[in-house]
């Protein structure tokens, strides 16, 4: 057995908790974001109806949802790659795992545009329910 073998076995287990531990992050955060555009999107009803619109649905959902989460991807990936290389530089040793940065940023605008996309969709179901009622 090599002095290398270990380190590579902490690395991995490192790699390994760190996905698994920043994919509970993006959950957290797409259900979280879903679940308060859900809780509005009936007062987007009654706008869409009057004006009859159906995209009001699309830019709601993309200027609310999607764009501050792909805000928060870019801003994290950065932060993430910046803290990498400090580190890797302090410690004198390891690597930045690229790809796995990659994949990461790559998922999150993924998971982004999917909650826009199902944020919106959800509206529009509302939309398609709501009846106007007397106050």
């Amino acid at each position: 057995m090599t002095a290398q073998q270990p380190g590579l076995f902490y690395e991995a287990r490192i790699q390994l908790f760190g996905v698994t531990g920043l994919l509970f992050l993006l959950v957290a955060g797409a259900v979280s974001s879903a679940a308060e555009f859900v809780r509005i999107r009936h007062a987007l009803a009654p706008l869409s109806v009057l004006t009859g619109r159906r995209h009001v649905f699309r830019s709601v959902s993309s200027w609310h949802l999607t764009v501050p989460l792909l805000i928060a991807t870019v801003v994290t990936g950065a932060v993430t790659a910046w803290h990498s290389v400090f580190f890797i530089a302090l410690v004198q040793e390891g690597s930045v795992s690229w790809a796995v940065l990659a994949a990461g940023v790559t998922t999150c605008a993924l998971v982004s545009l999917t909650v826009g996309f199902l944020g919106a969709r959800a509206a529009a179901r509302e939309a398609d329910q709501w009846r106007p009622a007397a106050d």
